[in-house]
């Protein structure tokens, strides 16, 4: 499952030097979605390249353009340059979320460089577990979308080494586990 999965995300990724999209059907600047399916589709062929098993385990065709995607998403659509725009969720969760699970899965072939380009944009969006990032979501965070935010915390401090973040994501947890009587907990 995970290798045909990979193989269909794989085989309609648009390879071209001067692509303006990697997917035609994920191609808009306008629409905050199109970067998570991106992104879940680069970590779809990440897993197969990693995982043990698979026939695309360590595939040096399947890396390049693994690779490729991923610097084309952080040049183009997904960097600390941008600005929010549509659904708070793409920018602050579920693109950051996606990101750093591709970014676990080819830990052993990113450099340092495209490693902290891509973190500083999950930074940018995802700063922290408790609060929105600038032009983004209002209010505080709780349930799902606090512990989404965490784990893309508690990845980001792992993947930079970065211990601070690490006990952010930790001292996080501290809400969300409350017992209430009403409202969220």
């Amino acid at each position: 499952s995970i290798t045909n999965t990979a193989n269909t995300q794989w085989s309609s990724l648009n390879k071209s030097a001067t692509r303006t999209y990697l997917w035609s059907d994920a191609a808009s600047t306008s629409d905050s979605s199109d970067l998570s399916t991106n992104f879940s589709r680069l970590r779809a062929m990440a897993l197969a390249y990693a995982t043990t098993g698979s026939t695309l385990q360590g595939n040096a065709s399947l890396r390049a353009d693994i690779l490729a995607g991923l610097d084309w998403m952080q040049a183009n659509r997904y960097n600390e340059t941008r600005a929010i725009y549509d659904n708070w969720w793409d920018w602050e969760i579920g693109s950051p979320k996606l990101l750093v699970d591709a970014a676990v899965f080819m830990y052993a072939d990113l450099s340092p460089t495209q490693l902290a380009s891509y973190m500083r944009a999950v930074e940018k969006f995802t700063p922290s577990a408790t609060t929105p990032a600038a032009g983004g979501s209002s209010g505080t965070f709780t349930g799902a979308n606090r512990m989404d935010k965490i784990y893309v915390v508690a990845i980001r401090g792992l993947l930079a080494k970065d211990a601070a973040k690490l006990r952010a994501a930790r001292d996080a947890f501290s809400n969300l586990f409350l017992y209430v009587t009403s409202g969220d907990g």
